[in-house]
């Protein structure tokens, strides 16, 4: 079964290039990374599945070529979380406006929480 290794989930980190220009180093499971290469680069709208020509695996290297190599324009808000350090391409104009503002009275009573005083969680699910 791809993903585990001696029973154990076989997560490591891996380099997303694409035509040689480094672009993202997500964490994640292996067994799927020439998909997670199309769906990462469609859903950041970088771009579509029909211009890659050819998807490389190089051990924890996954190297993506498009059919017109200077085609390739990032958007210019990098926005990086998780682990690995994986960017998310914003585009500003598709932001939500947010009208709503923090009830400052709240504040306190937030403060002073259940969850807060917890000091978080973390799950794993393993099928």
């Amino acid at each position: 079964m791809k993903g585990f290794v001696n029973g154990l989930l076989d997560e490591r980190l891996y380099s997303l290039t694409v035509n040689g220009r480094s672009l993202a180093s997500p964490l994640m499971l292996s067994g799927m990374e020439k998909e997670f290469a199309y769906g990462y680069l469609k859903t950041e709208g970088i771009i579509q599945p029909e211009e890659i020509e050819s998807v490389m695996l190089d051990g924890a290297e996954i190297g993506v070529l498009t059919a017109n190599p200077f085609k390739v324009l990032l958007p210019k808000k990098t926005v990086v979380s998780g682990c690995g350090g994986t960017a998310t391409y914003l585009d500003a104009a598709k932001l939500p406006v947010l009208e709503e503002t923090i009830d400052p009275p709240a504040l306190p009573e937030s403060l002073d929480s259940d969850i807060l005083r917890a000091g978080g969680f973390a799950a794993a699910v393993v099928s």
